[in-house]
């Protein structure tokens, strides 16, 4: 929902070509039916319960119907509108501090452009990182910034630079964090709490 959510903003903030834009609000209309379809398989878990219970057997329908019963189970935060709206906003938090980010790039490197074009950049990111082809997207991901801010104008070598640092700033403020807490633990002594003994 945040992913589209950007694209959706990017489209409407910058002049993108008619196709782009097409197949950003296409996209938007894919990601609203699944987000439908996701909350009536998660508000109507026990009537499909029942409905598995009551026919049994080997057709593939039933089958079908079994596994969805299944995996809707794990959508717990979407029956809870609190907890889905929590979650939603701590994405949405989240992709605001990646623009507050690329933007603070930008001003180190003596750039200054639109806002729209740091939701371009994060766009770009976000389509760019859908299939991860290599560990934290290295390649794909400054190909995709490099991309966004040459249509933005910036100098191929400085849309290059930009996408380094990036990816470095990003790279050091998630993965980074998470090794140095999870070597501090293994490493030193860590303070106990009555939970842990």
């Amino acid at each position: 929902i945040t992913k589209i959510s950007v694209l959706v903003l990017a489209s409407q903030l910058l002049s993108l070509p008619d196709w782009m834009r097409r197949a950003t609000q296409g996209l938007a209309l894919v990601v609203g039916v699944l987000l439908i379809v996701l909350l009536l398989a998660a508000h109507r878990q026990t009537e499909m319960i029942q409905w598995g219970l009551r026919n049994r057997g080997p057709s593939r329908l039933n089958r079908s119907i079994a596994f969805v019963t299944r995996w809707s189970h794990g959508l717990e935060s979407l029956r809870d509108p609190r907890r889905f709206a929590v979650a939603l906003g701590c994405a949405f938090a989240s992709k605001a501090s990646e623009t507050l980010g690329i933007i603070a790039v930008q001003h180190a490197f003596g750039i200054v452009l639109s806002p729209a074009v740091a939701v371009m950049v994060l766009g770009a990111v976000l389509i760019g990182s859908i299939l991860p082809a290599t560990p934290a997207n290295i390649g794909t991901y400054e190909a995709a910034v490099v991309a966004a801010y040459r249509h933005a104008g910036v100098a191929p070598e400085t849309a290059l630079a930009l996408a380094v640092v990036q990816h470095l700033c990003v790279l050091l403020s998630t993965a980074g964090v998470g090794y140095l807490v999870f070597t501090a633990r293994r490493l030193g002594p860590w303070p106990t709490t009555p939970t842990d003994q």
